[in-house]
């Protein structure tokens, strides 16, 4: 690779930083290869012991993320070169994307949680219900085996019942909660990434 043509690539992967700092860095290496040439080197093996210009130009974009965000706040920019920003940040900081990540499985995380509750009263409902169906139906036939025995069976049939009705209403109440806490909880962060996205 030649000089020109690595200076020509580094240029371009620098192209979401300020011009200035484009400049800056371009002169930089250029300066590195003409020294390097200086001491004896080829052009090619100048070129070559400085590295791949994209890697380089990753690496200083990384140093100048501050001016980054700035240029995205810079409301003169096109949706493109908005979305080119973005883009070359979030490829730049592979950490960022594990971070969303990690940020996004905790979020879903917590929808889980807090949903397993209205789910165990759910489990609990239907359970106490088959027990006070079972017990009112079997009721008659129990009376046969001892009157003692049929009104143990109506007994835990209306216990069953009764409790089912409890947790029914329970688990109704807390889903309408958890539905609420849900919903504002989802309108907040998604006002907050309008708000990022108004800014931008």
């Amino acid at each position: 690779m030649t000089k020109k043509e690595f200076l020509s690539i580094l240029e371009k992967e620098l192209d979401m930083l300020p011009r200035e700092e484009q400049n800056r860095t371009v002169i930089y290496y250029e300066e590195l290869i003409e020294d390097r040439m200086e001491d004896g080197m080829t052009e090619e093996e100048a070129v070559r012991g400085i590295g791949n210009p994209k890697q380089l130009a990753r690496e200083v974009i990384e140093e100048n993320e501050g001016e980054l965000w700035e240029k995205i706040e810079n409301p003169n920019h096109s949706l493109g070169a908005k979305i080119g920003i973005w883009a070359v940040i979030l490829l730049g900081s592979p950490l960022w994307a594990s971070i969303l990540f990690a940020l996004i499985l905790c979020i879903l995380s917590g929808y889980l949680v807090i949903w397993t509750v209205p789910l165990i009263g759910a489990s609990f409902t239907l359970a106490f219900g088959v027990i006070g169906v079972y017990g009112v139906i079997s009721f008659p036939f129990a009376v046969f085996d001892g009157v003692g025995i049929g009104i143990f069976h109506l007994g835990t049939g209306m216990l069953g019942l009764g409790l089912m009705l409890i947790f029914a209403l329970s688990t109704l109440w807390m889903s309408k909660k958890i539905i609420y806490i849900t919903w504002k909880f989802t309108k907040f962060i998604s006002s907050r990434f309008r708000r990022r996205r108004g800014r931008a």
